[in-house]
């Protein structure tokens, strides 16, 4: 019985020691800033999609000054060496998506109060459905129109400004 759990300890131990080891694809720190007719641009949702469309797109957010960083598979690792399309976007959600009570859809669900207007949203209710707006050029939000290329490396600074007109 002893060799037994001897033999299954050593084998979880070098499980263990395998999967933990560094061994695959390095994630290399990207930033950058976004600017839309020379102005920083707060909540545009940037994406760094693999040209080719095979690996893993990276995303970030930017803050009040435009600032991003991208993320992969965690928040702010950055993004796998290659080439990239970059495509932005920044939707303004009609006002009744701005007024969710987190506690009460919870608890109540979608139709029971907890997030007002959700029937017009879901086209439930007469009238028209609102649409969200994309407060950038629309063609920045298409990876075949975006027009924007760049390329992640190793050693490079990796640091992107992009001026949208």
């Amino acid at each position: 019985m002893k060799v037994v759990c001897a033999g299954v300890v050593s084998l979880l131990v070098t499980c263990v020691l395998v999967g933990c080891s560094d061994k695959g694809p390095k994630l290399f720190s990207a930033t950058g800033i976004v600017t839309y007719q020379g102005k920083p641009v707060e909540g545009v949702k940037v994406t760094f999609s693999p040209k080719g469309d095979t690996g893993h797109p990276s995303f970030g957010t930017t803050d009040a000054d435009g600032k991003f960083q991208l993320s992969t598979l965690g928040l702010n690792d950055g993004a796998y060496a290659g080439k990239y399309v970059v495509t932005m976007s920044k939707v303004d959600l009609p006002e009744e998506a701005k007024k969710i009570d987190v506690k009460k859809l919870q608890e109540q669900g979608y139709g029971g109060g907890g997030m007002p207007g959700y029937g017009s949203m879901m086209g439930m209710e007469k009238g028209k459905k609102p649409e969200p707006k994309n407060e950038l050029p629309a063609k920045y939000s298409d990876k075949k129109t975006s027009g924007i290329e760049v390329e992640i490396s190793a050693g490079a600074d990796n640091s992107f400004k992009f001026n949208l007109d």
